[in-house]
């Protein structure tokens, strides 16, 4: 939330103003991103471990490191959603739209925060010096203790 709430200063104050390279700059990279994960997500039917770009275990710095750019362009996504709300009310335009607007922003909310907890979670259970990543995925054995979560973004596990 802080990184909306920072946003939106940032827009408000016009540190960054929305112009058509900046639109362009940001549509590219999210299609970018949002290709690579596509991408990931088909990689392991035909190649074992993928691109590592979602598994914490064996490619930590990898994850993390798109991650992070997932962030900062999801950061980028929410000045073009504030732009977008702000035109739409300086140009009068029918309130049908409103919806329209709060789900781009909402989706965008939570592309945000789905990337920060994952960056967040696999780096605390690196850095922990109790916590382990689970080797063989969050299902345990029958009868066992329930596998910890520790390292392992739930929303975007294999």
């Amino acid at each position: 939330m802080l990184v909306a709430l920072g946003m939106l200063v940032v827009y408000r104050t016009g540190a960054v103003r929305v112009t058509p390279r900046f639109t362009r700059v940001v549509i590219g990279a999210t299609i970018g991103a949002v290709g690579l994960m596509f991408v990931n997500l088909l990689v392991p039917l035909f190649v074992h471990g993928g691109l590592g770009l979602r598994d914490a275990q064996d490619h930590l710095w990898l994850a993390v490191g798109f991650s992070a750019p997932c962030i900062v362009i999801a950061a980028f996504n929410l000045v073009l959603d504030f732009d977008m709300i702000e035109q739409c009310i300086k140009r009068g335009v029918d309130e049908r739209f409103a919806w329209f607007a709060a789900f781009g922003l909402m989706v965008t909310l939570i592309w945000l925060f789905t990337s920060r907890c994952c960056a967040s979670s696999w780096l605390s259970a690196r850095l922990s010096p109790t916590a382990s990543l689970p080797r063989h995925g969050p299902v345990s054995d029958i009868g066992a203790e329930p596998a910890r979560h520790h390292g392992h973004c739930i929303a975007m596990t294999r």
